[in-house]
């Protein structure tokens, strides 16, 4: 059962989950309330800020393009189960800015509240 389709359980479920879980952590890392579209935008804009490196940026435009085509393209190639496997890791090892400031200077923390 290695087999992946689109417009399938594991497709919808795998694409929206990590929609959601990738936009609140962009969101995060952004200081953005709501993150309207598709994700490419806000993903250049941490790798332009340097809250992500350059290569796991693109992973995560893979990622997003996923989550943005697995509902409508079922003419499409779908990834492998264990592509859409490993990707929550790539999405769970984000860390918010705000996290960083916690341990890295108490005062910008104090000055945020």
């Amino acid at each position: 059962m290695t087999e992946t389709y689109f417009n399938g359980p594991l497709t919808i479920c795998s694409g929206s989950q990590y929609r959601i879980r990738l936009e609140g952590k962009l969101r995060k890392l952004l200081g953005e309330d709501v993150l309207i579209g598709p994700l490419d935008v806000p993903i250049r804009k941490c790798v332009e800020n340097g809250s992500i490196d350059a290569s796991t940026g693109e992973t995560l435009i893979r990622i997003s393009k996923f989550c943005d085509t697995a509902y409508t393209l079922p003419e499409h190639e779908p990834p492998s189960q264990e592509t859409i496997k490993s990707w929550s890791d790539v999405i769970e090892s984000l860390r918010s800015r705000s996290r960083f400031l916690r341990h890295s200077d108490p005062a910008a923390v104090s000055a945020s509240w």
